[in-house]
């Protein structure tokens, strides 16, 4: 599961120049991605992201280099950076379904947590419950906004979400929303319980 969902989120990472309206500074920049990107040794891609962060601190893909930070951390084993940076994430963007399912997943692999390190991983995982739903109709296709939201075509977070949901399920051949709610709901469930208990 893990695997799938670090290719999954370096693929989309990757496959940032799709994103409307952001732009990269300068093609040193766009090399830069493409060599964390094409890193196969986490702490290499480490190094390469960190040097990315050094040289362009105000990207306007600060958040898929985040997303490819943290998941490069976890792969290297180093749990409380990969929160951290997951958290980084959440404050660019409270509601980002990347950061958030990357706190439900690596909160129960932290040594030591502190309280506010389970109070954010309980607050991922109500997130996560709640848009549970949400979540397996747009793996299916057939996602509706809730009344009153913003279409999704005006929505890019709706957007994004949405495209990265059906990009998953492609990957792990997921047949229905059914599944997709299922394993959203197991995440959230997992980090639910450990922030509360204490578990892994």
């Amino acid at each position: 599961m893990r695997k799938t969902w670090l290719l999954l989120c370096v693929g989309l990472s990757l496959a940032v120049e799709a994103i409307a309206g952001k732009q990269w500074a300068d093609a040193a920049e766009y090399d830069l991605c493409q060599r964390a990107g094409s890193e196969l040794a986490a702490s290499r891609q480490i190094e390469v992201l960190r040097e990315w962060e050094a040289r362009y601190p105000r990207s306007e893909f600060e958040r898929e280099r985040l997303v490819m930070l943290t998941m490069a951390y976890e792969r290297a084993g180093r749990a409380e950076d990969a929160f951290a940076s997951a958290v980084r994430i959440l404050k660019l963007d409270p509601n980002d379904i990347a950061g958030l399912y990357r706190v439900a997943v690596v909160a129960p692999m932290l040594k030591t947590p502190g309280a506010e390190q389970k109070r954010i991983t309980e607050e991922a995982g109500r997130t996560l419950l709640a848009r549970a739903p949400e979540l397996g109709r747009a793996a299916t296709g057939i996602f509706q906004p809730p009344d009153g939201a913003p279409e999704l075509s005006k929505d890019p977070e709706a957007e994004r979400v949405t495209e990265m949901v059906r990009a998953w399920r492609r990957e792990r051949r997921v047949r229905s929303a059914g599944d997709v709610e299922d394993e959203v709901r197991r995440v959230a469930q997992r980090a639910l319980e450990w922030a509360r208990n204490g578990t892994r």
